[in-house]
């Protein structure tokens, strides 16, 4: 089901952003290599975003509602780009500018709003974001989760954010 509702997200903005998509060249293994490279498992549903197709997005666009107390908020998010046959390059020099968040048992995602770092904390399945300079001054587990902000319950909602469009209502 994860994998026909990514290849949704991909067909949807396609039709209202000048995207380019593939199928990607990915497979188990090479999924697998950097899995273990970092010591962490994917769940299915960024298995089947990074494996999917293979794509030159680096910025994304959504709106939400009561994000820091306000309504209609224009969000930017950069994520890592994945050419056709390089699919994990990107993807893992930001696992290796960020291998604090890894150690937590948190996968990075990309950079919210120019300077906040979005990540996803895998054992609650919930996308938090924090001010990089919070995150560089942060030692621990404990002092990271302090000083990040919840955005989204799931992967999915920020998929149906970014890619479908949809207004996500932040939490109060």
């Amino acid at each position: 089901m994860s994998k026909e509702f990514v290849k949704k997200c991909y067909e949807e903005l396609a039709k209202i952003e000048p995207i380019q998509y593939v199928p990607s060249s990915l497979n188990y293994t090479d999924i697998k290599k950097i899995q273990e490279k970092y010591a962490i498992l994917f769940p299915q549903i960024y298995i089947d975003f990074i494996s999917t197709y293979a794509h030159s997005i680096t910025n994304l666009y959504g709106k939400l509602d009561n994000f820091l107390f306000e309504d209609d908020v224009d969000v930017t998010l950069e994520i890592s780009a994945q050419p056709y046959q390089k699919e994990l390059q990107q993807i893992d020099l930001l696992f290796e500018s960020n291998i604090k968040l890894l150690n937590c048992d948190y996968l990075p995602i990309g950079v919210f709003e120019g300077y906040n770092l979005l990540y996803w904390n895998l054992k609650s399945g919930k996308i938090y974001f924090i001010d990089e300079d919070d995150y560089y001054e942060c030692d621990t587990k404990e002092s990271m989760k302090e000083k990040s902000i919840l955005l989204f319950d799931t992967f999915e909602q920020l998929l149906e954010c970014f890619f479908l469009k949809k207004i996500y209502v932040c939490h109060k």
